[in-house]
């Protein structure tokens, strides 16, 4: 007595499955290193010593990563050595010297570059008292070139530091910034007229307006410069 139709169907499958199953080679033995190194977080493709784990957790700090990006990053940059960029300036103090009327301008630039040369051959432990000294420093501008420049800077200085409602400038009163008009200058009185208590709350706030000292900039920003190439090439 044979079997019922979809017995028959059953079984045939069952015979199918064993016959495919057959069918199927091996893993060979360099495939199942393969899978066992990946098992074991390794690059397959490594050998021996070169073995690592390419899933290895990163221990370094944050500190000690930002660090090692900026290395990564300076390793290839030619920085100019120091003895050139003493000798930039030496150029621009020698270019200058032909002007009698800059004197005062020519003593104030000697000094820097006499200070420089120290702090170039001083320790970093006697760094803090040159650079102090630097500070202390006055550049000063050509008197030819103060004379020509002098009223065009003055106008400029007080068109851009004056309130843009009452044209009060920084020297006849306290002004302000406000943070929500674009870094427009007010003096208090307009600055209060022309917003709302709402206005002041939210989005235009007050900041207290401080005049910028251009000389002392471009002296702090030479020191900057000066210090950097060094501190550049002393880590290299």
């Amino acid at each position: 007595m044979g079997l019922e139709p979809a017995d028959q169907q059953i079984v045939d499958r069952l015979r199918k499955l064993k016959d495919e199953e057959r069918n199927i080679p091996l893993p060979t033995v360099e495939e199942i290193k393969q899978r066992l190194a990946l098992l074991k977080d390794q690059n397959p493709e490594a050998s021996g010593s070169n073995i690592i784990n390419i899933y290895r957790i990163d221990t370094r700090t944050d500190q000690e990563k930002a660090e090692d990006l900026i290395q990564e990053y300076l390793a290839p940059m030619e920085l100019p050595s120091t003895s050139d960029l003493c000798k930039d300036i030496e150029e621009m103090f020698n270019s200058l010297q032909d002007d009698g009327n800059r004197t005062r301008f020519d003593q104030c630039m000697k000094e820097e570059i006499d200070i420089y040369k120290k702090l170039r051959d001083t320790t970093s432990s006697d760094n803090t008292e040159l650079i102090n000294k630097i500070s202390a420093m006055e550049i000063e501008t050509p008197p030819n070139v103060q004379d020509d420049n002098e009223d065009e800077t003055e106008d400029e200085d007080e068109n851009e530091n004056e309130c843009i409602m009452c044209s009060r400038t920084v020297n006849e009163s306290d002004l302000y910034k406000c943070t929500g008009c674009t870094g427009d200058l007010y003096c208090p009185s307009c600055f209060e007229s022309s917003h709302d208590e709402n206005e002041m709350i939210d989005k235009h706030k007050a900041v207290h307006f401080i005049k910028e000292d251009k000389l002392s900039s471009a002296k702090m920003n030479l020191i900057r410069k000066l210090l950097t190439s060094d501190s550049r090439k002393n880590n290299h």
